[in-house]
C-alpha cells in the first residue's frame, strides 16, 4: 500500500510542505539493515535529504555526541542499548533533550510502550512505518512552533 500512496502523492501539486523537509536532519536507529533501508527510501521519497544511520542505541549515542538532529527514528528491540535506554539517555544526558523521537516497533506488549510514553517520545508507530504516517508526523513537527 505504501508504494501506491507514494505514486499517488507525486501526482499532487501540493509540495509546499514537502520542500521544507529537505533541511531536516534525521537519525535512523535500527539493528535491521533492511528496516533502515526502508526508512531511508520513505524519507527520500518525502524529500528528506539529510540522514545518518546507526545499527543500535550505542552507535546512535556516539553519533549524537558530534551531531544534532531534528528528528530521531528508533527501533525498540536492539542489542547493546535498546530504544527505551536510548530515549532515556537522550532525554537526560544529551545537549538536545527535546529532540522529537519516533519509536517504530513490532512490540505488542503495552508495558514497555507505556515506558516510552513516560520518557516523552513524540510518537510510537507499528512496523512498518508507512509513507503516509511518516509524512503526517513530519508535517506535524514542521508546523509546530520552535
Amino acid at each position: 500500500m505504501s508504494a501506491v500512496e507514494y505514486v499517488q502523492d507525486h501526482h499532487k501539486e501540493e509540495n509546499e510542505v514537502d520542500d521544507s523537509f529537505e533541511d531536516l536532519w534525521v537519525l535512523i536507529v535500527d539493528d535491521s539493515k533492511m528496516s533502515r533501508r526502508y526508512l531511508v527510501r520513505v524519507l527520500d521519497s518525502l524529500g528528506v535529504l539529510n540522514y545518518r544511520e546507526a545499527k543500535d542505541g550505542a552507535e546512535a549515542l556516539q553519533i549524537l555526541k558530534t551531531q544534532r538532529f531534528d528528528l530521531i527514528i528508533t527501533d525498540f528491540n536492539m542489542p547493546n542499548i535498546d530504544g527505551l535506554e536510548l530515549v532515556q539517555h537522550i532525554r537526560q544526558y544529551t545537549d538536545q533533550p527535546t529532540v522529537p523521537v519516533i519509536v517504530v516497533t513490532s512490540e505488542q506488549d503495552e508495558e514497555p510502550l507505556t515506558s516510552f510514553k513516560k520518557q516523552g517520545v513524540t510518537a510510537i508507530c507499528r512496523k512498518p512505518l508507512s509513507y503516509n504516517s511518516l509524512k503526517q508526523l513530519l508535517r506535524h513537527l514542521i508546523s509546530e512552533p520552535s
